[in-house]
């Protein structure tokens, strides 16, 4: 299911992939249906955030938990787009806190950020292998370069565990900012959401740099 066949706008179609994402946290039926027949309607996720939540259930039988976490989103962006706000490791850590506290499964995020750390797409990405994330560096360099972005931060969660970095975490997020490093794309941080605490592998980033540099 995708967008309508008539041209849209590239902002319509980032908006449309983001409502995807939603729902499918959500469990919605029909999630990409759903969320193309939404963008049709209302262009963007705030302008859903901001309908009458009784008109959507009854004409795109949007569920609850649906409209929950499209609200959460909207009230999550706007904290954290403002000013400099994603510059801070702690309002970062709570943005994706509040995507995958929840995922029973380890679930990978990416958010795609240009030179003034403005959010310009948000994608999930599989690579899940048994109930431990693999992350897919390769499609994840290939989404950075078609997005333009300048920077990127990935996240994922460790379902009922502690957030320490394994040492494949690692290993993984130096490979990842390897292959971006020539594509000047800067990987600025690698967020583990943990059951009840966080990590910000940003330190583990720069001392990398400053061995290499």
């Amino acid at each position: 299911m995708t967008m309508n066949n008539f041209e849209i706008s590239s902002e319509a179609k980032r908006e449309f992939e983001k409502m995807c994402i939603l729902l499918l946290w959500a469990k919605q039926q029909d999630h990409e249906k759903t969320a193309a027949a939404l963008i049709n309607s209302f262009g963007s996720i705030r302008a859903v955030s901001d309908t009458n939540f009784d008109l959507l259930k009854k004409a795109f039988k949007l569920k609850t938990s649906s409209m929950v976490i499209i609200k959460l989103f909207i009230s999550m962006s706007d904290r954290i787009l403002s000013g400099d706000n994603f510059t801070s490791a702690d309002k970062m850590k709570a943005f994706f806190r509040s995507l995958l506290i929840n995922k029973p499964e380890e679930t990978i995020i990416a958010a795609f950020l240009d030179n003034n750390m403005k959010l310009k797409k948000l994608e999930r990405f599989s690579g899940i292998s048994g109930t431990s994330a693999s992350i897919p560096n390769k499609k994840i360099a290939a989404a950075a370069l078609e997005s333009s972005a300048s920077r990127l931060v990935i996240a994922h969660n460790h379902p009922g565990g502690s957030s320490e970095p394994s040492d494949r975490d690692i290993s993984s997020t130096l490979n990842l900012m390897k292959l971006l490093s020539p594509l000047d794309i800067e990987l600025y941080d690698h967020i583990i959401i943990g059951a009840d605490d966080d990590y910000s592998m940003r330190d583990i980033i720069l001392k990398n740099k400053e061995r290499a540099g």
